[in-house]
């Protein structure tokens, strides 16, 4: 019974690892996705009207 309780612990705590990993990886490739959508809006910044260059600050 015990060693049952503790396998269940480790796998919990496995997950529980795996899932706070996946979310450190998704925030950092969203924080990636969002820089290059920066940089690539940055150069065409001087083509969008003034109103939608406001809308693309508050990302």
């Amino acid at each position: 019974m015990q060693e049952n309780t503790l396998r269940i612990t480790r796998l919990v705590a496995a997950n529980s690892y795996l899932r706070a990993r996946n979310g450190l990886v998704n925030k950092y490739s969203m924080f990636h996705e969002r820089v290059s959508i920066h940089s690539i809006s940055f150069y065409y910044f001087q083509s969008i009207p003034q109103s939608l260059q406001i809308v693309f600050c508050l990302f």
